[in-house]
């Protein structure tokens, strides 16, 4: 936020909030991992009946990515909430003429 010109000490329970839901997002990208990475996985109904479902530790990862990308749209840490919040961070430098021909003079 500093390097794009937005940030302001008002929005710092903002960033801890989206810093502590990185590090939850991390930590269950590394279960998710750690146990196999499993798409879906089995379950048992009452029945007896064998069903497979969405492995809910890849649902929790998603979920805390989707929260994540929330935080970083309301920081201004996405290129189109950049645009909205400060154009001018985003536009290319353009150099002059002049420059650009004092540069190829060397």
């Amino acid at each position: 936020m500093k390097l794009v010109g937005t940030y302001q000490k008002a929005f710092d329970p903002e960033i801890e909030a989206a810093a502590l839901i990185l590090e939850s997002r991390d930590i269950a990208y590394r279960v998710f991992v750690n146990e196999g990475a499993e798409a879906v996985i089995e379950y048992e109904s009452a029945k007896g009946i064998v069903n497979i479902k969405k492995n809910p530790r890849l649902e929790a990862w998603m979920q805390l990515d989707k929260q994540a990308l929330e935080h970083w749209k309301s920081l201004g840490l996405t290129v189109d909430t950049l645009k909205k919040i400060n154009e001018t961070a985003v536009a290319k430098q353009k150099t002059s003429s002049l420059v650009e021909a004092l540069k190829s003079i060397k």
